[in-house]
């Protein structure tokens, strides 16, 4: 929030896609959020974090005074996996259609990436295994888990005025409820 405020925005962004953040040209009252793992061979800021990054933007903007967009209706049985979220299987197939062992069924698995109707999952939840097998969306549950008490964000804020050089920010998640409370 502190580097929005020093540099007059009212608006921060998160478009979820590295062509379409780099594509896009911001408002002179926007910044736009970007990853360092968009850029290296990072996985910063943490499936955790990455899937919450609409949300950090949404409640920045808040505190900026910006506008935020209304919040939607939401049923809690029907939220959209994402990148980061831990699941569990709850059909019978890969999204090939090949038949998913019942070791793999029985596990709980971190989503590595979405896309459309078709998730990949990667590590179980306790790390033994690495599988990169995608699955249909409509085939995973989320489980409700308990987030990482400690974590850093480390972003890349895009959308400084002219003149200015971009500048990156670190802060703990204590920071940032703080500055939000």
């Amino acid at each position: 929030m502190d580097i929005c405020k020093r540099n007059g925005k009212t608006k921060l962004l998160w478009l979820e896609d590295k062509t379409k953040t780099l594509g896009y040209t911001p408002k002179s009252d926007e910044m736009v959020l970007t990853v360092h793992r968009w850029f290296a061979n990072k996985s910063c800021p943490g499936n955790w974090m990455y899937a919450r990054m609409d949300d950090l933007a949404e409640k920045v903007t808040a505190q900026l005074g910006g506008e935020v967009k209304p919040a939607q209706p939401t049923q809690p049985t029907t939220r959209t996996v994402k990148m980061g979220d831990l699941v569990s299987i709850t059909g019978s197939t890969y999204y090939s259609g090949k038949a998913i062992p019942s070791w793999v069924r029985k596990l709980r698995w971190y989503v590595y990436e979405v896309s459309g109707d078709r998730a990949v999952i990667n590590k179980s939840e306790d790390g033994k295994n690495a599988i990169m097998s995608p699955v249909k969306v409509s085939d995973l549950a989320l489980v409700t888990a308990k987030p990482a008490e400690n974590y850093r964000i480390h972003t890349m804020v895009h959308g400084i005025a002219s003149g200015q050089s971009p500048r990156s920010t670190s802060a703990t998640a204590a920071a940032t409820r703080r500055s939000s409370a």
